[in-house]
């Protein structure tokens, strides 16, 4: 079984990844916020696939500096040695990405759209 973690907060996109992810042969944790992300993702690790978005909680095009973004989260998982995984960035927030890109050095940065096209096509396997 492939434990995949998902840091989003957009209720299409996770429809998406819900739709994409059905097979039981996935244990999905979804999560919407970096707090809530820490925990799940610290009692639950390791994961073989990390998907993660930048701006969270509605918002757009936010900051890396602030509390609650995808940034943050990378610097947790970057700080305690946890980012092992094959880990996708997808937020179309590409200052943000880039950012996330920085601390999580092995990361793939893929905007949203190209990954959701991707996988609905299968050019994209996980």
């Amino acid at each position: 079984m492939k434990k995949i973690f998902i840091l989003e907060d957009n209720d299409d996109r996770i429809k998406f990844f819900k739709w994409y992810f059905k097979n039981p042969e996935y244990e999905v944790f979804y999560v919407k916020d970096v707090d809530e992300a820490k925990v799940i993702f610290t009692i639950n690790q390791p994961f073989d696939i990390i998907l993660l978005d930048h701006d969270l909680g509605d918002e757009v095009y936010v900051d890396s500096n602030e509390v609650n973004t995808g940034y943050q989260f990378a610097k947790f998982i970057a700080e305690k040695d946890l980012a092992k995984s094959f880990i996708i960035i997808h937020s179309l927030n590409i200052v943000g990405a880039e950012n996330m890109k920085v601390v999580l050095k092995t990361a793939m940065q893929i905007p949203f759209p190209i990954l959701s096209r991707g996988m609905s096509t299968g050019e994209i396997v996980l």
